[in-house]
């Protein structure tokens, strides 16, 4: 079966949802790169989970899918018969060196003569885990956030960190540093993203105010060019109406002139008088021809 998830946590629904919620959180974020959603894919039933009939079957396959078991015990996870088959299941599949302890309520104490966990009626386990570690497993105190878990607290990191480290494989020092780390990264970015929106904004601004300058300017230059043109249209229209008027001026004179004078009585036509053409023609009949000179013959 293929690895799917980091590790499964099973908890109890009746008291230990918002740490289980809390501590998921923690364990997803710890060791991140900033490029990636989370670190780790950790299995909680709430939130991995889709509605469906057969509950026991996908949340046995989870298991069998899962690399880890985060097991937060108390009186109520020891009383779940849910919680108790999830053990069963896992420590019949898995090693108990991969099953990790985190208290949420009750006393958890070492036998060292028996080499188990002391069994009394308020031991805050399952009965399947009776005998199945070798030695005594580290186990996290969580009791003090089981009424209010903040995945930011740094006293509830640090505590999240023993299960994230483990899982990472890395030493808990190092993955807090390289959390650090990744801190201060996401926190450059987040600055020079700042800075560069600032840097954007600024210019932004300043774009706009010289295009409202500009705007206006050629609001100026459009009003004070239609102002010129409009003052061109009306001279040329004055002019061409004051020569349409001296034109209908001169026309009027001419055409009144010529009315007045041929208005009048006619002048009389001057005949020639009949002596003076009786005189014309005695000195055109006295004319004679003009022979040319006789030119002798030689003797």
């Amino acid at each position: 079966m293929p690895v799917v998830y980091d590790a499964f946590i099973s908890y109890s629904h009746a008291k230990d949802k918002p740490i289980a919620a809390a501590l998921q959180a923690v364990i997803q974020k710890l060791g991140k790169p900033w490029y990636r959603r989370r670190g780790l894919r950790v299995f909680r039933d709430d939130t991995s989970l889709s509605a469906t009939p057969h509950l026991w079957p996908s949340i046995e396959q989870a298991l069998s899918q899962s690399r880890y078991l985060i097991l937060l015990t108390s009186p109520e996870a020891a009383a779940s018969p849910w919680v108790g088959k999830e053990i069963e299941y896992w420590l019949a599949n898995k090693s108990p060196d991969t099953l990790f302890i985190g208290c949420t309520d009750g006393d958890l104490s070492w036998d060292t003569a028996a080499g188990d966990f002391k069994w009394t009626a308020d031991t805050p386990l399952t009965e399947a885990l009776k005998g199945k570690f070798a030695a005594e497993p580290k186990w996290v105190d969580l009791r003090a956030f089981r009424d209010g878990a903040d995945p930011r607290n740094a006293r509830f990191i640090e505590l999240g960190a023993d299960f994230a480290a483990a899982i990472h494989g890395l030493p808990k020092e190092d993955l807090l540093s390289q959390e650090v780390r990744q801190q201060r990264r996401a926190l450059t970015l987040a600055v020079s993203a700042a800075a560069l929106l600032f840097v954007l904004a600024i210019g932004a601004v300043t774009a706009g105010i010289i295009a409202k300058y500009q705007q206006e300017r050629a609001e100026q230059n459009f009003a004070a060019a239609k102002d010129t043109v409009n003052g061109l249209i009306f001279q040329i229209a004055q002019g061409l109406r004051d020569v349409r008027v001296s034109g209908s001026r001169a026309s009027t004179r001419f055409s009144a002139k010529p009315a007045a004078r041929w208005s009048a009585s006619p002048r009389p036509i001057r005949t020639i008088p009949s002596s003076f053409a009786a005189r014309r023609r005695c000195s055109m009949s006295s004319l004679r021809p003009i022979s040319p000179p006789e030119i002798s013959k030689p003797r």
